[in-house]
């Protein structure tokens, strides 16, 4: 199967995810009284027609490459040919891996922990997997920088301006 061909199923797989994200969240109750950003269905609506437009690029970059493909007779570029899946590379698998191990654990640290603590270790720990290469101590002032403003911009906007609570923990109660 051609990388092409691999992208338009993937394209289609992830626009038939964004219809039934999308679906759901038009399902979830609405308040009236409520701005529409503080309602159930906003986010998971929004990021299902954010999937759907990146879907959509997906495939229409496929398309493109497979007419720019029948279009010409000049064999496939001998470096994108080379390229070996992104699985051989070790890296990339413990990456993949730890992504979704910390996704998967985080609602369960969050519950015992709290927002804060949980923000600040799940997001240094994607920092840090994320940004390959030599760890300097600018690298890692950055690392923190990051994830401790990332953190606190998060708190301020849902926290005090939206007035959304954060889960305490049950640690911190």
């Amino acid at each position: 199967m051609t990388t092409q061909r691999r992208d338009l199923i993937a394209g289609a797989v992830f626009a038939a995810l964004a219809i039934g994200f999308y679906r759901y969240a038009t399902l979830l109750p609405s308040r009236p009284d409520r701005p529409v950003a503080l309602n159930p269905g906003f986010y998971p609506g929004l990021l299902g027609l954010l999937l759907g437009v990146l879907a959509l690029v997906q495939i229409g970059q496929a398309l493109a490459r497979i007419r720019r493909e029948r279009g010409s007779t000049a064999p496939t570029d001998p470096a994108v040919a080379a390229l070996p899946p992104v699985w051989k590379h070790r890296r990339a698998l413990e990456t993949f891996a730890i992504t979704v191990g910390l996704l998967v654990l985080y609602p369960f640290v969050l519950r015992t922990i709290g927002f804060v603590p949980t923000g600040v270790v799940f997001l240094g720990l994607l920092f840090w997997r994320l940004s390959p290469g030599a760890r300097s101590r600018a690298d890692v002032a950055l690392l923190v920088g990051a994830t401790a403003g990332l953190t606190a911009l998060t708190f301020v906007v849902f926290r005090l301006i939206l007035r959304i609570p954060f889960p305490a923990g049950t640690l911190f109660r």
